[in-house]
């Protein structure tokens, strides 16, 4: 009896045995740690640049020469003016200007705001003269040419009118190797503007520029 129950434990320990070694085992899994990977970037490389230096324009722009200041004439009814283009041996020393005489009971002589020097009729309402270079005429503008001899100077004459109104006259002359133009604002009545400008210009000549 005592044999039985020995063997029914032994049995009972062996089927228990058999019973664990049976079931699956479990894999271990084995975890690795993740790995910070470092991402590679280009070396840039920076260039200061140094600021320009800040330099005063004004020394980089050539100066203009001076305009030479004429001198008065002797007397209030001249007029002296420096020709618009002379050659070099009129021009350089300002040794010819020209002269022109007029009435100051008719004419006033004066320097404007954009200092030009000019005549302005003192009973026709804008009626003036000037010296003037020329300029390109608009095309709404028409322009009739003619030659005129006003006492001893052969003049070109470019009348400029604008929907059949005369606006301006430019009279153009050639004296002693300088060449200059003198415009003529006509005003509210031409005619008479004209009649009288001519006659100044009759008196046009060129004089020696007195000394010092």
């Amino acid at each position: 009896m005592t044999l039985l129950k020995h063997c029914r434990v032994l049995l009972i320990l062996t089927l228990s045995i058999v019973a664990c070694s049976s079931q699956p085992s479990t894999p271990s899994t084995k975890i690795t740690p993740i790995q910070q990977v470092e991402s590679v970037l280009p070396t840039v490389t920076v260039t200061r640049i140094p600021a320009p230096t800040a330099t005063s324009t004004a020394s980089q722009i050539p100066t203009e020469a001076p305009t030479p200041t004429l001198p008065s004439p002797p007397k209030d009814t001249l007029w002296w003016i420096l020709p618009s283009y002379a050659s070099s041996s009129v021009s350089a020393d300002y040794g010819k200007l020209w002269q022109v005489e007029f009435n100051p009971k008719i004419w006033q002589l004066i320097t404007n705001k954009f200092h030009v020097v000019q005549l302005i009729h003192r009973s026709l309402d804008n009626c003036s003269m000037s010296p003037t270079v020329g300029r390109g005429l608009p095309p709404e503008y028409s322009l009739e040419v003619e030659r005129k001899d006003i006492n001893s100077n052969s003049f070109d004459i470019r009348r400029m009118s604008l929907k059949g109104k005369l606006e301006s006259i430019n009279y153009c002359v050639s004296i002693a190797d300088a060449n200059s133009c003198f415009g003529l604002h006509t005003g509210d009545k031409p005619a008479i503007c004209i009649e009288n400008a001519e006659r100044v210009l009759a008196t046009l000549t060129s004089v020696s520029r007195p000394g010092p």
